[in-house]
């Protein structure tokens, strides 16, 4: 990654102090001491930039086949959906929940799907049903009309991809 002309990109977590608990454990992202994050302590991120100013383990190379645009999505929600995946251990066996369908939703349901997991999606409206099917899902719940639903064999594990905090009492 040293080799000047590599594409390489990073998500909005630049870094941390290095000493709590947090980050020798490598989540940046949770330190307590000097989080180094975009738009919260960190507004120099350069993402308009042509040149900007990264720790390399921040970095990450893009593949040639990756056209820039597409890539950078991948970036900030794509980091932000796909990392739970690959440090909570989701298998392809697992059943994955995910609450929400907007722009971290699209993507946790097509790595989700790709991944293998079976899919059950919930959203606050049937008008995302057919998206939501369309990237993978396997069952689609509408949230508002919930009520009793039986959605078959318990989940694994439920991503939770809104923006607001879900009302647990329903």
């Amino acid at each position: 990654m040293n080799n000047s002309g590599d594409r390489l990109g990073f998500g909005y977590v630049k870094g941390g102090c290095g000493v709590c608990q947090y980050c020798k454990a490598g989540y940046t992202f949770h330190c307590t001491t000097s989080p180094r994050n975009f738009a919260i302590t960190d507004l120099n991120q350069g993402s308009f930039a042509t040149h900007s100013v990264w720790p390399q383990s921040r970095l990450v190379p893009i593949p040639d086949a990756i056209a820039s645009e597409e890539a950078g999505p991948f970036m900030c929600a794509g980091q932000t959906t796909f990392v739970p995946f690959y440090r909570g251990g989701i298998k392809p066996t697992d059943r994955v929940g995910i609450v929400g369908i907007g722009g971290l939703g699209h993507l946790a349901i097509q790595f989700a799907a790709k991944w293998g997991c079976d899919v059950v999606v919930f959203s606050g409206t049937d008008r995302k049903r057919e998206e939501a099917l369309g990237f993978g899902a396997k069952q689609f719940v509408n949230t508002k009309t919930l009520g009793t639903v039986d959605i078959g064999r318990k989940l694994d594990y439920l991503l939770v991809t809104t923006s607001v905090q879900p009302d647990w009492d329903l």
